[in-house]
């Protein structure tokens, strides 16, 4: 009893290794549609070419048992989680047996007659289209080399049919496009992979150089303090300072950390969890967001607030200071960019809905792509998409919110952000001009 199942543990550790090593070009199936193909397209056929247009050799009962094999695709929702992770291994076989396999068998049972080999020419497209490279070249050479056999075992002793081997440079010649079109993508999969790692990559660099900043200005303040201390100089205004730091740095890692969750989710397409969501003053987020914001020189010089017609919105306060921060960035880069310029912030408050518009008069966007600045990836714009995530993910930050962000834009002239967010109801006792 041991041994069986030693045995059986070592048979579910190979398969999980070849599922791994070879299906996992194979799982992209869509199991359910080639059910309902086998399903209704081998008893289908068996009508079309054994009374509609007869051929030479039929086999009800082949294609009855293929059909079975496919009906379980229409299933396999309904599989516990243990059966259901054999399904791409029971397709493996079932698709060999019900395209290579069969295809080849009738082609050889016909004599090779036209009906056949234009059939096997579209079974070898179907493989091409449901395998990658490796498994469509083993899955063909299994089925084919199985269906000889079968021939020869209910064919007594007949030969090949001539016409079989004139097919074989077809069938390579299709083969061969296949392959080629599979490398390609292959190819442009893997390229669109590495531009994504690349693209998250560079963005987490890019948003994690605010925190990282803010740290080493508190770290460098901290140790100057402490070199008083070690003299003997602490005063107790130093204590309140540094204690002070402790819980700006702290803050700062709580930020990054919602910084690369919220990262990895616009990446994964995943929707924003609404669970820490809270009532917040806007106009206490803004002068959060200028407060923490690592400007340099006189930047912060050249932005004009219009505050007075604050808001309440629901929302995360850490996520929409980002929201902020991306839009900060890249208006003093197209400030920058344009050697002049300014920023203004101003808050709207409505009946319907409540508005925050960011102007920038820098560079302004080009009109073939403004219409592209939110998508995910999209590099066209040096200023307004870095790696293409800042304003993807703002985007579904304040959809997340309930809310829209729009864009208008003249290009050598002006930027603005319109960010529409319903009307809160919150209470004044969770304000957001608390710390976060």
């Amino acid at each position: 009893m041991d041994m069986a199942h030693r045995a059986w543990g070592r048979t579910l550790e190979a398969f999980a290794w070849v599922k791994g090593r070879y299906l996992n070009g194979f799982e992209f199936m869509k199991f359910h549609l080639i059910g309902l193909l086998g399903v209704s397209g081998f008893p289908l056929f068996y009508f079309i070419w054994n009374d509609l247009y007869p051929q030479p050799y039929e086999n009800l009962w082949l294609r009855l048992f293929l059909a079975g094999l496919c009906g379980v695709f229409l299933f396999t929702s309904y599989f516990p989680p243990r059966i259901r992770a054999y399904v791409p291994l029971y397709a493996y076989i079932t698709v060999v047996l019900a395209l290579p396999f069969f295809f080849t068998f009738m082609l050889l049972k016909n004599d090779a007659n036209a009906v056949w080999q234009m059939s096997t020419i579209c079974a070898v497209v179907y493989v091409i289209l449901i395998f990658d490279t490796v498994n469509m070249l083993v899955a063909w050479v299994a089925g084919t080399v199985l269906a000889v056999i079968s021939f020869a075992l209910t064919s007594d002793g007949v030969a090949i049919p001539q016409g079989a081997l004139t097919g074989v440079p077809v069938v390579l010649f299709a083969f061969a496009g296949g392959l080629l079109f599979s490398h390609g993508e292959e190819i442009t999969k893997y390229k669109r992979r590495m531009q994504t790692v690349a693209a998250l990559g560079s963005s987490i660099a890019h948003e994690m150089r605010t925190p990282l900043l803010g740290i080493k200005l508190d770290a460098e303040g901290m140790r100057r303090k402490l070199s008083r201390a070690a003299d003997g100089h602490i005063q107790p205004r130093d204590v309140e300072v540094l204690s002070t730091a402790v819980d700006r740095i702290e803050r700062q890692v709580v930020f990054a950390n919602t910084v690369i969750d919220m990262l990895l989710t616009n990446v994964r397409q995943e929707k924003i969890d609404p669970a820490t969501f809270q009532h917040h003053s806007m106009a206490g987020i803004v002068e959060q967001a200028l407060d923490r914001y690592p400007f340099k020189a006189d930047q912060k010089d050249k932005i004009t607030l219009d505050l007075q017609r604050d808001f309440r919105f629901f929302g995360s306060d850490i996520l929409m200071i980002h929201v902020l921060f991306n839009l900060l960035k890249n208006a003093l880069r197209a400030i920058a960019a344009a050697n002049r310029g300014e920023i203004s912030i101003r808050l709207e408050a409505g009946e319907s809905d409540n508005r925050l518009i960011f102007l920038d008069t820098g560079t302004g966007i080009a009109p073939d792509v403004l219409p592209h600045i939110f998508d995910r990836f999209f590099t066209g714009s040096e200023t307004y998409s870095g790696a293409g995530i800042g304003l993807s993910l703002s985007r579904r930050v304040i959809h997340g919110f309930m809310g829209t962000i729009a864009c208008t834009s003249e290009y050598g002239k002006f930027t603005e952000f319109t960010i529409s967010l319903p009307v809160s109801q919150g209470g004044p006792e969770q304000d957001a001009r608390s710390q976060y």
